[in-house]
């Protein structure tokens, strides 16, 4: 008696990793902020191109999908790479892309439209068009304040102490009244002052002199100057060690890093948001 071979089933689990392919996606999102891979995922979803160019509904579904993707990209690198002011910009932008992906019918069968809203909302404390950023310095600082602390929660460390160091100079410009935070030679003098007058304070047992600004303000009338100068200088001395990248004869450890970029970062929240007036 002849007996047929077993044969497993085919089974076609394209599907299932696809959905795993979004799970992986949106987990880094709500973990490190990072929509890289969710935008990657739409880009994915778009009808092929032979078929948009048949059917007018796919054309609009692959420009919606990759518009979205492309906005979704832009804030993470602009995160990623340090630019608040592109990151502000992007996500400002960003909830009229994720809107127009919402109107398709296409959407219904992405996994992406049980995220849409969250994406929106979680880049939505950051967002700031670029002339409300020129005209509105003070809350523009305050956005930036944000951004240290979500990069902060996200453990990029690298990211918070170096905008941390940079808020710090803003801070001052905008207290000592110059008129553009971003004057190259505005943040030069500034810089110079805040490092003389650390050393200065450093090596004279915590006192400093007079540090005259540009703009008629001295340093030493600033509010928190002492605390200023410390947390600036200690910012600094962190930033210089991370990228050095250990080349030192005693780097810092890893592990006492992350701790000291934490504690350094939480004390921006001691100094006081120049009023709108003080910032023009």
């Amino acid at each position: 008696q002849s007996h047929t071979p077993h044969r497993a089933p085919v089974v076609d689990l394209t599907r299932f990793v696809d959905l795993l392919d979004w799970t992986v996606a949106a987990d880094r999102f709500v973990r490190l902020g990072d929509a890289q891979d969710l935008a990657a995922r739409l880009r994915a979803a778009r009808p092929h191109y032979t078929v948009q160019q048949q059917d007018p509904q796919a054309r609009r579904a692959g420009e919606a999908l990759g518009q979205a993707a492309r906005a979704m990209t832009r804030v993470s690198q602009a995160l990623e790479l340090l630019r608040p002011a592109e990151a502000m910009e992007a996500s400002a932008a960003l909830p009229k892309q994720i809107a127009a992906l919402a109107q398709l019918p296409a959407l219904n069968t992405l996994p992406f439209r049980l995220l849409a809203d969250q994406v929106v909302s979680s880049y939505a404390p950051l967002a700031m068009d670029k002339a409300t950023q020129q005209q509105q310095s003070a809350e523009a600082l305050r956005i930036e304040r944000e951004m240290v602390e979500r990069y902060l929660q996200w453990g990029h460390y690298v990211q918070a102490a170096g905008l941390a160091r940079e808020w710090l100079v803003t801070w001052t410009l905008l207290q000592a009244g110059f008129g553009d935070p971003l004057e190259s030679g505005a943040r030069k003098e500034v810089e110079h002052n805040l490092g003389a007058a650390g050393k200065e304070r450093e090596h004279n047992h915590g006192r400093f002199g007079s540090y005259p600004l540009s703009t008629g303000k001295d340093l030493r009338q600033l509010p928190h100057a002492a605390t200023l100068l410390d947390l600036y200088q200690q910012l600094g001395d962190v930033r210089n060690d991370i990228m050095h990248a250990g080349k030192r004869p005693q780097p810092i450890p890893a592990a006492t890093l992350a701790e000291k970029v934490q504690r350094l970062c939480a004390r921006l929240r001691e100094f006081p948001l120049p009023s709108e007036g003080d910032a023009a």
